[in-house]
């Protein structure tokens, strides 16, 4: 078993820079990473790289998010390589009486597939079943939160 784990460990060796960058109620971040080509997992050689900033202190008391990620093709055997994923995520968020009440929106526009590989399938209109690139398909959405905080309120006060 642990000749298993360590022999994993091995094969998931990877490259990782990260960046990081605060400023008053801001902060501005971005992190990419490369796993190594040359390990025994055929699904496993991309470059990742993703970017995050935050905004606490905006206009109207509101605070913001916001996020970049890419997750470059990566190999699926006999000759197929799949689609590169990009992710943009971001919210915006509001809070009202003293704290008990925060009103948010959400959203994430995305292209690409999660869970991508291959499979041997014929459709309706195909004679023969051949082998092709399948996945769940992202889908970009935009949504709204509200949440109430029940109980006391924490002031930082001792009695």
């Amino acid at each position: 078993m642990l000749a298993g784990i360590e022999h994993t460990l091995a094969a998931l060796r990877r490259l990782r820079k990260a960046y990081w960058q605060s400023h008053g109620s801001s902060r501005l971040g971005g992190a990419w990473r490369t796993i190594d080509a040359r390990q025994p997992i055929p699904e496993a050689p991309r470059l990742i790289w993703d970017a995050v900033g935050t905004a606490d202190r905006l206009p109207l008391h509101v605070r913001a998010r916001g996020e970049f990620e890419y997750v470059g093709r990566k190999l699926l055997g006999d000759g197929f390589t799949s689609v590169p994923v990009r992710e943009m995520r971001g919210a915006l968020l509001r809070a009202f009486g003293n704290g008990r009440i925060d009103l948010g929106l959400n959203f994430l526009a995305a292209a690409g597939s999660t869970g991508q590989t291959t499979e041997v399938l014929a459709l309706s209109s195909e004679p023969t079943p051949f082998e092709r690139v399948v996945g769940v398909p992202l889908k970009s959405y935009v949504g709204a939160s509200f949440t109430y905080n029940f109980g006391r309120r924490e002031t930082g006060r001792t009695r």
